[in-house]
């Protein structure tokens, strides 16, 4: 389903949303925005890890945002996120991604059309910061769940089994802080420390 959320006549800049898209809508899309074959082929592949690229014309970037409703035993980044690949000029933002992300549609319809976002920069800003807050709430619950483990490691009966649960607690700890890590790369190019704004 392909839906626009900005047109340049209104906001300065193009930008269309295609969810679960098919290898016709993409190249489509590539011919209008001049996309590189190989940066759309990136977005229809479900395993990629977070990246970002600078291209001729355009910014590729790959986000994974954390689903709340994934298994209690899910240990691995496509079971524990979905993939939103973003394609950012100067004046078109393309956001691709297979499921829905309430975010986007928060973004496009209410910031993006309220003006808040003047140029795609911004807009790409609000993205990437949604997407990095998904991380929030599964970061208290594991820490929650790990003081849990270890009141029941250091404070209660040791022949209880809790083995299989500190597993699965610890490789969705490694899923969090790995995505974490390789979303740093996208911060960085964002905000490179020579014109950061962070305080």
């Amino acid at each position: 389903m392909i839906q626009t959320f900005a047109k340049k006549e209104q906001h300065g800049y193009n930008w269309i949303d295609v969810l679960d898209a098919t290898a016709e809508e993409l190249t489509e899309l590539a011919s209008k925005f001049q996309l590189l074959d190989q940066s759309v082929q990136d977005s229809l592949q479900p395993d990629h890890l977070p990246k970002y690229e600078r291209l001729k014309g355009y910014t590729f970037s790959i986000l994974r945002v954390y689903t709340p409703e994934t298994d209690t035993q899910a240990d691995s980044v496509q079971e524990m996120t979905d993939k939103v690949s973003l394609f950012v000029g100067d004046d078109f933002i393309v956001s691709v991604h297979r499921h829905p992300w309430a975010a986007l549609e928060v973004i496009g319809k209410g910031e993006a059309n309220a003006g808040a976002c003047s140029s795609t920069h911004e807009v790409y800003l609000e993205i990437v910061r949604a997407a990095l807050q998904t991380f929030e709430e599964p970061g208290r619950k594991l820490t929650a769940d790990i003081e849990f483990y270890e009141k029941q490691v250091f404070l209660k009966d040791k022949r209880k089994p809790i083995l299989k649960g500190l597993y699965y607690l610890k490789r969705k700890v490694d899923v969090v802080r790995r995505i974490l890590l390789l979303s740093y790369d996208i911060i960085d190019q964002v905000d490179p420390d020579d014109r950061s704004t962070a305080t």
